[in-house]
């Protein structure tokens, strides 16, 4: 069996259909589902894995809406450098976005003081949940490696427990639980808007990257990037909004 193409990791169902849309081989989900879509997705062999979506903001200077093209994914006390080439073509294709550190964690970073520990532990400038997967993953197959994440929640901003319950392990939407949670705590509806409006920024943010990219996430320079298929512009539904508010792959 011949190498697939690019791999894309992603957490969210709406960060995999935008992925989809350059016709790039995406697998997503969060934990163990994540883990096993991977190893589906490189078995017999990929050229590269990039890991692509909504991110939390550890450095305050970044605001919502910030693309991070990662120098390295740290995990614990291992920090693992993406790959230069591939790396440094994403910058040229993305050209205002931040590139510094990623940190992979596998538990939440909610709580902007945990934030602001995590940012002076490690220096990172973003956390989420899957980097770090896809960083194992290439450094397993000796392929290279590349992230873009965009800040969803900045580092000042606290995500809810309420808001981390209505996302199920395939990164879709559980918009009831997260209802029912906002209804027991209704002074927390103005936080569940704050992180939709945020976390919508940060969608257009991927959308603008998704048209400057073609299947290879930018890792083959196969001629002109070519433009998403319109279905990574399509209006997001109302259980959608809920979902992306959850953001519990950024953790967000």
């Amino acid at each position: 069996m011949s190498p697939v193409g690019t791999v894309v990791v992603a957490g969210l169902a709406f960060e995999a259909r935008l992925a989809r849309a350059t016709g790039a081989k995406v697998c997503h989900g969060r934990g163990a589902r994540l883990r096993d879509s991977l190893a589906g997705a490189v078995r017999g062999g990929c050229a590269g894995i990039i890991s692509f979506g909504i991110a939390g903001g550890l450095d305050p200077r970044l605001p919502v809406g910030t693309a991070v093209v990662a120098s390295a994914v740290v995990d614990g006390v291992d920090a693992r450098a993406t790959d230069g080439r591939w790396t440094s073509h994403l910058r040229r294709i993305l050209p205002d976005a931040h590139y510094g550190r990623i940190l992979g964690s596998g538990e939440p970073i909610a709580d902007p003081a945990a934030k602001d520990v995590a940012f002076r532990r490690t220096g990172a400038a973003i956390v989420d949940m899957e980097s770090h997967l896809a960083a194992t993953a290439a450094r397993r197959l000796g392929v290279p490696f590349a992230v873009i994440r965009v800040v969803a929640d900045p580092a000042d901003r606290a995500v809810h427990q309420w808001a981390l319950e209505g996302m199920r392990s395939d990164g879709s939407a559980d918009a009831l639980a997260v209802l029912r949670a906002t209804a027991r705590r209704p002074s927390e509806l103005r936080n569940l808007l704050a992180l939709t409006r945020d976390v919508w920024i940060a969608r257009c943010a991927l959308v603008r990257a998704c048209r400057r990219l073609d299947a290879s996430f930018g890792l083959l320079e196969s001629g002109e990037s070519v433009e998403a298929s319109a279905s990574a512009d399509a209006v997001i539904g109302a259980t959608e909004v809920v979902a992306v508010a959850a953001m519990l792959d950024a953790s967000l």
